[in-house]
């Protein structure tokens, strides 16, 4: 490996995707949410949105296995639970489930195809997997539903690099910036893409431009 593809591959290696930043699509949060939700259970164990609601305010309290099973309930009961199939996505995923939480994520986009959140979690999925069209095509969608989703331009940028687009890549991060101008993870990634073409010099005046 010559020197020149072995400091582009360092370089790629060190880009910055915003993980985390999309967890739990919420509804109203109650200040004793779990013990309102585990009541409501209890009484109406058959619908499908205490099972969701219960499994939101336990994956906020850190009880991961159990948030799963009650939303696994949620999409039992009503399939077209477009929300618990997300969440369910977000909780797979933080489990290191990946190919079910890319499965969940795919069933809330057949039933809600503007859910920005969920293209953005799959696109995230999918390019852990290695799946650079995939995941361009998903964080594509989620900044044309919504423009000022910096971390969906940030993560954007990220798989249009790796794939070698780097102009479209500094235009999402710049558009990153412009949008959240302490992300800092755009920022180095755009630095650092500037670096490997020679042109760290021009960063601090390319970065917030409105």
């Amino acid at each position: 490996m010559n020197l020149l593809r072995y400091l582009e591959l360092f370089v790629l290696a060190g880009l910055m995707l915003v993980l985390g930043a999309t967890a739990y699509h919420r509804n109203l949060v109650w200040k004793d949410d779990l013990s309102l939700w585990s009541d409501v259970v209890n009484k109406s164990p058959n619908k499908a949105r205490p099972h969701h609601n219960l499994g939101l305010a336990l994956g906020c309290h850190g009880s991961l296995e159990q948030a799963i099973g009650h939303f696994f309930k949620a999409v039992q009961i009503k399939p077209d639970h477009a929300k618990a199939h997300y969440n369910l996505g977000v909780s797979l995923a933080e489990q290191g489930r990946r190919k079910e939480a890319i499965s969940h994520y795919s069933k809330a986009l057949r039933i809600k195809p503007d859910h920005a959140e969920a293209h953005y979690n799959l696109g995230i999925a999918l390019m852990r997997q290695g799946s650079l069209k995939g995941a361009i095509s998903h964080f594509s969608k989620a900044v044309q539903i919504k423009p000022d989703y910096a971390e969906a331009h940030n993560n954007l940028g990220v798989a249009l690099m790796r794939q070698g687009s780097l102009n479209e890549a500094f235009g999402h991060f710049s558009e990153a910036l412009r949008i959240k101008p302490n992300l800092s993870e755009a920022r180095d990634n755009l630095e650092l893409g500037l670096r490997l073409m020679g042109k760290s010099h021009g960063a601090s005046n390319t970065v917030i431009r409105p």
